[in-house]
């Protein structure tokens, strides 16, 4: 088993309850902490262990393949979408979708992302013509500066759709 490099400098004892926690789920994990002793440093672990498996839930429910019903038009267009559809790209152009017009702090918070990240996904966006800037700014909640507003493009659309994020409906 690798160890990260904080359980290299454990005592003995120590070191067999990093093991034995080491070797449980994520619920179990969960369970086993919510019983011991309260700290700061253990709801801080119970916290994090709570966004991982948020992580990974929503991970796991993104397609890294773009869907296809077997026809030769639906094969061509999940071929074409295959290199540059991604689930960091996906959850992203997403969240500007669910958001309405978000800054890119605002697609941080929504997503749990750094700024570096979400802030190259949606250029990725850009680029593909996923994802465009209306050319409004409004100010960071944070920083309080002006930022531009993203918008999602009639084929970030189309991309959300084939990846089944969003559903047609009849207006």
């Amino acid at each position: 088993m690798a160890l990260n490099p904080i359980a290299e400098h454990l005592d003995r004892v120590s070191f067999a309850s990093y093991l034995a926690l080491s070797k449980l789920s994520d619920a179990d994990l969960a369970q086993a902490l919510s019983r011991a002793a309260p700290s700061i440093g253990g709801a801080l672990v119970l916290d994090l262990l709570g966004r991982i498996a948020e992580y990974r839930r929503v991970i796991l429910g993104m397609r890294s393949e773009p869907p296809s019903n077997a026809t030769e038009t639906s094969d061509a267009a999940a071929t074409k979408l295959k290199p540059h559809l991604t689930p960091a790209r996906l959850k992203v152009l997403a969240a500007v979708a669910a958001l309405g017009r978000p800054t890119c702090e605002d697609v941080e918070i929504r997503i749990k992302g750094s700024h570096q990240s979400t802030s190259a996904r949606l250029n990725d966006c850009l680029h593909l013509g996923w994802a465009y800037r209306p050319g409004e700014k409004r100010r960071n909640r944070r920083s309080g500066s002006l930022a531009y507003v993203w918008d999602v493009t009639d084929e970030g659309w189309r991309v959300l759709l084939d990846a089944g994020v969003v559903t047609a409906t009849t207006g």
